[in-house]
C-alpha cells in the first residue's frame, strides 16, 4: 500500500574528501568501500598520507582513568585556538565507549576538575543504562528479580537498605541495624 505513494528518496551525506586518514576511513564507509591491504594494492590505490596528520591517534593507557584524562588533554590540544587552523570547536566532537557506564564517573571526575587548571569542555554523557540512571528504577528491577533469587537474609537486607524502600517506609540506620539482628536470630 505504501509503495503506490510517490515518495522522494534525498540524501544527506557530504563528501568529506580524503585530505586526512579520518576522511579516507569516512569515504571508504560513505562509499562501502572495503579497503583490505591486498584490494588497495591490486586496485593500485596506496594512499599518501600527509605530514603531521594527526586525524586518528592510538593511545595505549593502563587505566580507563587515564583513557579519560589523555582525552581530556588532547581535546584541550585539539581546541587550542593557536594550533587550530581548522576551527574545531567542542559541537564537533563525539567521543564512544562500548562500556560507557564504565566512563560515566570517570568523565566527570576529569571533565569537571578544578577549571583553574584548565578550561572547561563542555560534554554530555548519553546512552547509559537506565539502572545507573535512577535509584528507583534499580530497585523495581531488582524486586522483580527477587522471585529468581534464593531470597537470602543478603537478597532481603540489599532491598532494604535500597534508598527508594528506606524512604518510602521511613526506615532509618538504626531500624536497619535491628531488622538485620531479626533475620540474623531467625
Amino acid at each position: 500500500m505504501l509503495q503506490e505513494f510517490p515518495a522522494e528518496e534525498q540524501e544527506f551525506f557530504e563528501d568529506p574528501g580524503n585530505d586526512s586518514l579520518l576522511n579516507c576511513l569516512q569515504q571508504d564507509i560513505l562509499s562501502m568501500r572495503e579497503n583490505s591491504a591486498a584490494s588497495l594494492k591490486a586496485a593500485h590505490l596506496i594512499r599518501q598520507i600527509r605530514y603531521g596528520d594527526s586525524s586518528i591517534a592510538f593511545h595505549s593507557c593502563h587505566s580507563p582513568m587515564r583513557e579519560v584524562e589523555i582525552l581530556h588533554d588532547q581535546l584541550l590540544a585539539l581546541f587550542d585556538e593557536e594550533n587550530n587552523d581548522d576551527a574545531i570547536e567542542p559541537r564537533d566532537v563525539l567521543v564512544m565507549a562500548p562500556e560507557i557506564d564504565t566512563y560515566a564517573p570517570l568523565i566527570r571526575a576529569v571533565f569537571d576538575a578544578d577549571i583553574s587548571i584548565s578550561p572547561k569542555i563542555p560534554y554530555s554523557v548519553s546512552d547509559q543504562s537506565i539502572r545507573k540512571t535512577s535509584k528507583y528504577i534499580e530497585t523495581f528491577l531488582n524486586i522483580l528479580l527477587l522471585p529468581l533469587s534464593r531470597f537470602s537474609s543478603i537478597d532481603l537486607m540489599g532491598l532494604l537498605e535500597a534508598e527508594p524502600v528506606r524512604d518510602r517506609f521511613n526506615i532509618a540506620d538504626a531500624d536497619l541495624a535491628v531488622i538485620e539482628h531479626w533475620i540474623r536470630e531467625k
